[in-house]
């Protein structure tokens, strides 16, 4: 959907789909990102480790700013520009490294307990996804929704096309991913 209203330059379509994205994505990895730490819950009780638990609930949120980094990412390449994609994989690669390596070491010389080090590695990735999910949405633009008044005649055009912007369209397409 980006690429066709970015074609037909039209920017009222294109902040719909964004919306319908966020709205849709969002609520999807929090969904996911609700089960993760209750599977995790139960699976520590199976295991008689509160381990599994602990790594659920440290990255859940990854799962919902990986989603909103993907939408952003998403946006970016409809528009032809891989520029964001590109550098914010460099970014978080970088932080996922660098966070990574410095959280276990920290972690390892300091505390007893010997799970320590890898929460610091597991933290590392959630902050990673955190810092760089803000930077997509810092040099992408993508501050809000901030909506624009619509004259009478662009929302009657918008309710005409209202598939191609709904949150059950862009289910529709993206399913078989």
């Amino acid at each position: 959907c980006v690429s066709h209203y970015t074609s037909k330059t039209d920017k009222e379509y294109f902040g719909a789909v964004k919306g319908a994205a966020y709205r849709l994505y969002i609520f999807q990895a929090a969904v996911m990102a609700l089960c993760f730490v209750l599977f995790g819950k139960i699976y520590s009780q199976i295991q008689g480790d509160s381990i599994f638990f602990c790594g659920g609930v440290i990255l859940a949120p990854a799962i919902i700013f990986a989603a909103a980094e993907n939408i952003c990412k998403g946006v970016t390449q409809g528009r032809m520009n891989m520029l964001p994609t590109a550098s914010a994989n460099v970014v978080e690669s970088v932080l996922k490294t660098v966070l990574g390596l410095a959280g276990v070491y920290f972690a390892g010389k300091t505390a007893a307990d010997g799970d320590a080090p890898v929460m610091a590695g597991l933290m590392a990735v959630t902050a990673a996804g955190f810092i760089c999910c803000i930077y997509l949405l810092k040099i992408t633009g993508q501050k809000g929704n901030k909506t624009k008044k619509f004259s009478q005649k662009k929302a009657e055009y918008v309710k005409e096309r209202q598939d191609c912007i709904s949150a059950a369209t862009l289910f529709r397409m993206s399913f078989p991913i």
